[in-house]
């Protein structure tokens, strides 16, 4: 329902400024013709609702194309091309309904029928507006959810149970097999380094992030060893596509966290690339 009443609002909002900003903009370059052209009520009325199913027409095909543009991701060739067939719909509808009303009403009266384009210039400006704040709503809301998701991976790295038990594997090691603690210790050292290091970024190339998994999994094998079975395709290793930081190692780790894997029975885990995926 707050969908509804926010394109409502937005749509009056729109309808009200067109038809006032066209008004200031006859006077201030015709203003002789402004005032000698003396508008009617009946003009004015037909005026606001011209404004009203004009700005009602193009918010509908902005918010259609939006749906269309912004439906599986943004970018700002999409932008572009949202923005161009918008502008291509409106000036057809204003073409469209120019020679419609004067086939009808004021025929040969062309000082007032020109100003329908100027309605539709506005509406379509203040519509482009509207969209652009549109977009960059979507751009801000998702910079604010990649944040939130970089925290929580960093939290989740940061977990205290994953430090204790890092530290009391590594103080076994140290007694038991001196240089597989060595060993532990860098790649426990890169493990939060490379956190640390992407803390900021948004994305990262997937090879990078398969060498951290690699990494990691390495680590899980030193703590729990023969428990844990990683395949990792060779292709990723080269890939430079790009993903979140820690995403593909949040999804092993939890493969690891939420099921059972002994020396008898290892937990088997494959990495790999399906299409876009």
């Amino acid at each position: 329902m707050s969908k509804y009443n926010n394109f409502i609002k937005i749509w009056a909002v729109i309808s009200i400024a067109t038809c006032i900003f066209s008004y200031l903009l006859w006077a201030l370059m015709d203003f002789d013709t402004f005032v000698d052209t003396g508008i009617t009520i009946e003009d004015l009325c037909f005026d606001i609702a011209y404004c009203s199913v004009y700005t009602m027409f193009s918010l509908l095909i902005s918010n259609i194309l939006g749906n269309i543009f912004v439906k599986d991701r943004i970018s700002y060739p999409r932008f572009a091309i949202h923005i161009l067939l918008m502008l291509t719909a409106n000036f057809a509808w204003a073409v469209t309904f120019e020679n419609i009303f004067d086939s009808l009403w004021h025929a040969g009266n062309e000082v007032y029928w020109d100003r329908i384009y100027v309605f539709g210039l506005i509406a379509t400006l203040l519509t482009m507006v509207n969209t652009c704040l549109y977009y960059c709503s979507i751009l801000i809301k998702k910079e604010k959810e990649n944040i939130v998701l970089t925290n929580n991976l960093l939290r989740q790295q940061t977990n205290p149970h994953f430090i204790f038990n890092s530290i009391n594997t590594l103080a076994d090691l140290i007694e038991e097999n001196p240089v597989q603690a060595e060993s532990f210790t860098l790649k426990f050292s890169e493990i939060y380094r490379y956190v640390v290091t992407h803390l900021d970024d948004e994305t990262v190339p997937v090879h990078e992030e398969i060498h951290f998994v690699k990494n990691y999994c390495e680590l899980q094998e030193i703590s729990s060893p023969h428990t844990i079975h990683v395949e990792i395709a060779e292709e990723l290793e080269r890939c430079k596509n790009k993903t979140l930081p820690l995403a593909i190692q949040m999804m092993v780790e939890n493969a690891i966290k939420h099921n059972c894997h002994t020396k008898e029975s290892p937990l088997s885990i494959s990495v790999y690339c399906h299409g876009e995926y």
